[in-house]
């Protein structure tokens, strides 16, 4: 009786070795650029959603806008006079929208003065605080901006967002929306 030897020599059992490890490379490479396309899309609409939100809170606020104090290409400063109420005092309130550097990232900031009359005093509190993130990476904060004009028959004003993704390399987001506040009384 006689017994064969069968089984695998050892130049086989390495190219089979070499022929999978091909394989799983090629796969996680591709993988690996799926998965940096997916962040990439997250990043922009991250971005995205932050912008519309802005605009969407800055148009909110200038249509209860009573008087336009300031307006420049950087920022906007305006009054709400429909007084409201906080804690028992009548309150107006003096909102200064602009961008800057918040956690060191690229931010829309709002800027709170709140007048408060109470039984016998009248004291102002301020509130700064980020609406938006416009730029999630720091060596692009100076290309991210938010910028305000005003239409050329002064009944509106043109608010435009530009924020940049730190993947393709400071890529621009840019939005606008015309604001048409009822009463624009200083340019």
């Amino acid at each position: 009786m006689s017994f064969s030897k069968k089984g695998f020599s050892i130049l086989e059992i390495i190219i089979v070795i070499f022929i999978i490890s091909i394989v799983f490379v090629s796969l996680f490479y591709y993988l690996r650029g799926s998965f940096s396309v997916v962040l990439k899309e997250d990043d922009r609409i991250e971005i995205q959603q932050n912008i519309r939100y802005a605009l969407s809170f800055i148009s909110q606020y200038l249509q209860e806008a009573d008087e336009v104090y300031k307006i420049s290409e950087q920022e906007i400063e305006f009054r709400i006079n429909t007084p409201f109420y906080e804690k028992g005092q009548v309150c107006i309130k003096r909102i200064r929208f602009h961008s800057g550097i918040s956690s060191t990232k690229k931010a829309i900031l709002m800027d709170v003065k709140m007048k408060c009359r109470g039984e016998d005093n009248f004291k102002t509190v301020q509130v700064s605080q980020p609406i938006a993130f416009i730029s999630n990476v720091k060596e692009f904060n100076n290309a991210a901006y938010l910028k305000f004009r005003s239409t050329e028959d002064l009944k509106g004003i043109i608010v435009n967002i530009k924020g940049i993704m730190s993947k393709p390399a400071g890529k621009p987001i840019d939005f606008s929306i015309l604001v048409c506040p009822e009463l624009l009384k200083n340019k």
